[in-house]
């Protein structure tokens, strides 16, 4: 999934929610996301307990960011 997210330049919003990814699985996910069109992400019970969020790799577009 992340070299298609990496490579997608249509999707603005995308629903994980349920999806047991897990801190990494977030972290290759955010980055993949780094420079996509992304306005709203969903990642809520994901299994995502803690993680650490670097400011230079936020979207640049993301309005809406749900864990």
């Amino acid at each position: 999934m992340v070299p298609f997210l990496k490579n997608s330049s249509k999707i603005t919003s995308l629903n994980v929610n349920e999806n047991d990814i897990g801190p990494e699985g977030f972290s290759l996910l955010w980055g993949a996301l780094r420079d996509s069109p992304i306005e709203q992400l969903w990642c809520g019970w994901c299994g995502v307990q803690s993680l650490y969020i670097d400011e230079s790799c936020i979207p640049k577009c993301l309005k809406d960011l749900n864990l």
